[in-house]
């Protein structure tokens, strides 16, 4: 604890926290100091969030390309830097723990909280990876390398997953390389197309990376 009065009173909060961290570093464990750094790193934009206190019970994850997790209703988290997709479906109760300017419920949060749970990851191991969700509500694929993907409303008996099947509107992101969606939208790294569930069949030509986000399972 921290009183009042005396040099320390002079100095910002920022400054106390990287004192913190070097003391980290000096005296625990490398998980301990990566923690400490990224209390240091938050506390630059977010000095008095109480939310920092949460941050060493955290579990600290690197996706690296390619990897995915699904993160489960009652699990808290972060996004600290870096590119990721996420798909999220339609909701108005998202509750927030801290570093935010939006309204911070603690609350709620304490009532839904589920420590338990551990979200594990998981790797693309095909050209055409479906990642594995526990929810009926959507699906997510990554097609790499070079690939022409059928995507029907009625597939084929024994077309298999490669071929496709969609229930309502898709959504193709462009990742790296050339994605072309039906004849002639092509799309750049960081674009995507929303295929409406109307125009029924359609076909995905990829040359590099690009995901599938479905609706429905």
């Amino acid at each position: 604890m921290l009183e009042g009065g005396g040099p320390a009173a002079d100095r910002s909060e920022n400054e106390i926290v990287e004192g913190g961290v070097e003391v980290a570093v000096d005296v625990t464990g490398m998980a301990v100091a990566r923690a400490a750094e990224v209390v240091c790193r938050l506390a630059d934009r977010y000095p008095t969030d109480p939310a920092l206190l949460l941050v060493p019970m955290l579990r600290r994850l690197v996706l690296q390309p390619g990897e995915a997790m699904f993160v489960g209703p009652g699990v808290l988290h972060a996004y600290l830097g870096g590119m990721a997709l996420e798909v999220m479906t339609p909701c108005d109760n998202v509750v927030r723990g801290g570093f935010t300017s939006k309204h911070v419920d603690t609350g709620a949060l304490v009532d839904l909280l589920d420590p338990g749970r551990d979200p594990g990851v998981q790797r693309s191991v095909d050209g055409v990876h479906r990642y594995e969700v526990p929810v009926e509500d959507f699906a997510v694929w990554r097609i790499e390398g070079r690939h022409t993907l059928r995507v029907r409303t009625d597939p084929p008996a024994g077309a298999g997953e490669p071929a496709g099947r969609r229930q309502g509107p898709d959504v193709v992101v462009a990742i790296a390389g050339r994605t072309v969606v039906g004849d002639d939208l092509v799309l750049a790294p960081g674009e995507a197309a929303l295929v409406p569930a109307a125009d029924g069949a359609y076909r995905i030509s990829v040359d590099g990376i690009a995901h599938r986000v479905s609706v429905g399972g």
